[in-house]
C-alpha cells in the first residue's frame, strides 16, 4: 500500500516532509557529471554497456549476413589509361609556321570517336578472343586466340579433353549434340564457324571447358559498354581519359593494353596515309610548275630572238622628241605584249587539249590565263573543283 504526499513549492525549495517523484524502472540513468567526454557520448557508452549482449549479437549477425552477401555480389575492377593527343596547333597558341605540311587528320574531339569505332574494337575482339566467354574465368588463357567467321553458330558449348590429352569433343551444351571431334592441337569447331586452334599446353587433360559464343559485332558492343564513362577530351585539354570496367582485373588490363596498341597503330596508319596522299598532290603540282617554267623559259628565249630587231625604249631618241614618241612606243609595246599574251595562252591551251583531257593543274599553270577578264568563270569553276576534291579526300 502506498500513499502520495503532496509537495508544496517554496521560494527556497521543497518542504522538509516532501518526497522526490518516483522514476520508472525503464527510464535511462542520468548522465554522470564526472564521466569523461560530453554527456551525449557518456549516454551512448552507458547504453552499449547496459545492452552489451544485444550489441554483440547484432554485430555477429551483421558479420554473418555481410559474409553471405559477398558471395552473391561480384566485385568489379577498373583499368585506367590516359592518352595524349598531339595537335598541330597548340591550344591558345599562334598559327604554326614552317614548311608545307599536311592538314590535321581529325579534329581533337574526333579521336574519342575513332577509339570507339568498330574498326578498332573488332580487331581487339579478334586478338583477345572475346567472342567466347568461358564460365570459369580461369579458363580465359585457352581462349585468347579464339576467332570466328562472320556468322558463327551462336550457342553454349562444352569442350571435353580426354584423360590422355590427345582427343577433344565439342558439343552443344543445350542438347548435348556433338558438333566436332579431333586431335588436340588441330582447329576446333570449324563446322560451327570457329577459327580456334589452341595448343596442347593450353588444354588440361581430363578437363571440360564450358563457354558461350556470340558474333564478333555483339562482342564489340559488349566491350564498348564496359567503357564507363565513355572516353572524351576535356575542354582545352589534349588528354583523353579511358576507364574500362570488368570483373577480372587481369583481363581488364590486358584488354585495355591491346585496345590502346590497336588505336595507336590505326592512328599511325591513317596519318601516314594522309601524309602520303598530300605528298603525292604536292609532287603533281611541282611537276606542273616545273613544266610550266621550262615552257616559259623557251618562250622567253624565242621572244627575245624575234624582237631583237624591233624598236625598244633603249633606242636613241633625238632630243626634243621624247614627248612625241613616248606615247607611241608605249602604245606599241602594250599592244604587242597583249597580243603576245593572247597568243601564248591560245598555244598553251592547244597543247593541253592535244595531250588529252586537260587537268585543272595544267590549265591553272598557264601564266596569266585565269587573270584575264574573260576567264573569271573558269577560275571560279576551278576553285569549286578544288574544294570538292578536298572534301572527297577527307571523306575517303
Amino acid at each position: 500500500m502506498s500513499a502520495d504526499y503532496p509537495v508544496v513549492a517554496s521560494p527556497t525549495g521543497p518542504l522538509a516532509g516532501a518526497q522526490p517523484p518516483r522514476t520508472a524502472p525503464w527510464a535511462p540513468e542520468p548522465p554522470d557529471d564526472n564521466a569523461e567526454g560530453p554527456p551525449q557520448v557518456a549516454r551512448i557508452l552507458g547504453a552499449i554497456v547496459r545492452y552489451k549482449w544485444l550489441t554483440i549479437g547484432l554485430a555477429i549477425l551483421g558479420g554473418i549476413f555481410g559474409a553471405i552477401a559477398t558471395r552473391f555480389v561480384e566485385p568489379t575492377y577498373e583499368a585506367r589509361a590516359k592518352v595524349w593527343i598531339m595537335s598541330a596547333r597548340p591550344t591558345g597558341g599562334p598559327t604554326p609556321t614552317g614548311p608545307i605540311r599536311a592538314e590535321e587528320l581529325l579534329p581533337q574531339t574526333s579521336w574519342a570517336e575513332l577509339f570507339q569505332s568498330f574498326a578498332i574494337m573488332d580487331s581487339v575482339v579478334a586478338k583477345r578472343g572475346l567472342a567466347a566467354t568461358p564460365e570459369d574465368p580461369k579458363d580465359r588463357p585457352a581462349f585468347v586466340r579464339f576467332g570466328t567467321s562472320e556468322r558463327p553458330v551462336v550457342a553454349q558449348y562444352s569442350l571435353r579433353i580426354d584423360e590422355r590429352g590427345q582427343r577433344y569433343t565439342l558439343s552443344r551444351k543445350t542438347d548435348g549434340a556433338v558438333v566436332d571431334t579431333g586431335a588436340v592441337g588441330d582447329s576446333i569447331g570449324r563446322p560451327v564457324g570457329f577459327r580456334w586452334a589452341p595448343s596442347a599446353r593450353q588444354l588440361v587433360p581430363g578437363r571440360t571447358y564450358n563457354f558461350s559464343v556470340v558474333t564478333p559485332r555483339d562482342a564489340s558492343t559488349a566491350l564498348l559498354a564496359k567503357l564507363q564513362p565513355p572516353p572524351q577530351l576535356a575542354l582545352n585539354s589534349n588528354f583523353m581519359n579511358i576507364t574500362l570496367v570488368d570483373t577480372d582485373p587481369v583481363e581488364a588490363s590486358a584488354t585495355l593494353n591491346t585496345w590502346l596498341t590497336e588505336f595507336d597503330s590505326t592512328a599511325l596508319r591513317l596519318k601516314r596515309r594522309n601524309v602520303s596522299e598530300y605528298s603525292k598532290l604536292l609532287e603533281e603540282q611541282r611537276q606542273y610548275a616545273m613544266k610550266g617554267l621550262r615552257d616559259a623559259e623557251l618562250r622567253l628565249e624565242g621572244f627575245r630572238t624575234r624582237t631583237i630587231t624591233m624598236p625598244s625604249e633603249a633606242t636613241i631618241i633625238t632630243p626634243g622628241l621624247q614627248e612625241t614618241r613616248d606615247p607611241v612606243f608605249r602604245a606599241y609595246f602594250d599592244k604587242k605584249m597583249e597580243s603576245s599574251d593572247l597568243k601564248q595562252h591560245a598555244e598553251a591551251l592547244a597543247r593541253a587539249l592535244r595531250a588529252g583531257p586537260a587537268a585543272p593543274e595544267a590549265i591553272s599553270a598557264i601564266p596569266g590565263l585565269l587573270t584575264q577578264p574573260g576567264a573569271k568563270d573558269l577560275a571560279m569553276m576551278f576553285d569549286d573543283l578544288a574544294t570538292r576534291q578536298k572534301e572527297l579526300r577527307d571523306a575517303q
